[in-house]
Parts: C-alpha cells; structure tokens; sequence
C-alpha cells in the first residue's frame, strides 16, 4: 500500500509540478519546492477538515490566501 502511496504522489508531484511552471515562475524557483509545498498543505488542510478542526470556507480562504501571496511560504 506505501508502495502505491508513493507512486500515485510522484505522479501528482509532477502533475502539479506541470501546473506550477505553467504559471510562469520566477527563473530560479524550484519547482517541485513548490509543488511539495503545495501538496503538503492541501494534506492538511484535508486532515483538518476531516477531523472537523476547520470549515470547508475556512480551509478555502487558507488556500486562497496562500496562492494569492506567491508561491514561497
């Protein structure tokens, strides 16, 4: 299962890799920084919304402001 895990996150990785570069980045942004960043907080956001910690509004104005100050946290 880790295995499967680990492949279908790769593949997500680059997918939201593509989207990243797509949006043109700065020159010397690493892209998959960005996409691990990305990744890593829409898993909490979900986490969050899942044991009832945050609103569905809530986790979206979280993520809304994160993409709206750039891609570096």
């Amino acid at each position: 299962m880790a295995e499967r895990y680990r492949q279908g996150r790769t593949q997500l990785t680059a997918a939201v890799a593509g989207l990243v570069r797509m949006a043109a980045p700065a020159e010397d942004e690493d892209i998959e920084l960005a996409a691990d960043t990305l990744l890593a907080l829409v898993d909490g956001l979900a986490s969050d919304l899942l044991l009832g910690h945050l609103t569905t509004e809530r986790a979206l104005a979280i993520l809304d402001r994160r993409l709206s100050n750039g891609r570096d946290p």
